[in-house]
């Protein structure tokens, strides 16, 4: 994590207008199988193409942790068609070779209704990647789930589940710093308060 973590630093060409406020970013790192409070309290999370890496024992966690002690006001879930994969050359069974399945459109919206109807979600299907004419059977090649929860969570429930231990390695870290910053001159506006650049 930590030889990676740089990649999420600007390009040079965003310092050219630098905030007035510093970007610290967090990264954590752990599994979606198990239950960490520090990522309660967020209103959306995405899983986009995750689910299909996942091992049985894995999967089978999964609902529990993100709809049912996250709990955010909406999740979004993407993970290959199956069907598409006619379509695609060269795919001869999986599209990745760290995929564990792929789900046809039945197979990921049983799924997605058992676990909405398990944990309080309504869900809708949709997906980006349309067949060619023809082949409008198939469906699209990425097919996603939108969640959102149909209940308001009690601050009482959130707080019992911030006593839940801390199980992710964090490493956080200035992606982009203020004005402020040493090495650059700022001015205060007499008339608004707000700081601005001289030059």
């Amino acid at each position: 994590m930590k030889e990676k973590m740089h990649t999420l630093s600007p390009l040079p060409c965003e310092y050219l207008q630098p905030s007035w406020r510093s970007l610290v970013i967090t990264l954590y790192q752990g599994s979606v199988a198990e239950k960490d409070p520090n990522l309660l309290g967020f209103d959306m999370i995405t899983c986009i193409e995750l689910i299909e890496h996942l091992e049985a024992k894995e999967l089978a966690a999964f609902p529990e942790v993100i709809f049912g002690f996250w709990a955010p006001i909406m999740v979004v879930i993407s993970t290959p068609n199956s069907e598409f994969n006619s379509l695609l050359p060269g795919v001869s069974l999986f599209r990745h070779l760290d995929h564990k399945f792929e789900w046809n459109k039945k197979e990921f919206e049983s799924w997605a209704l058992e676990a909405a109807d398990c944990y309080g979600y309504t869900v809708e299907f949709t997906g980006v990647g349309k067949p060619p004419p023809g082949a409008e059977s198939v469906g699209y090649c990425t097919q996603i789930g939108i969640f959102v929860r149909n209940y308001v969570e009690t601050a009482e429930i959130v707080k019992h589940k911030m006593t839940t231990n801390h199980v992710y390695k964090t490493e956080e870290f200035s992606a982009i710093y203020n004005l402020e910053e040493p090495g650059h001159v700022s001015k205060t506006d007499s008339n608004t308060g707000h700081k601005y650049d001289p030059s």
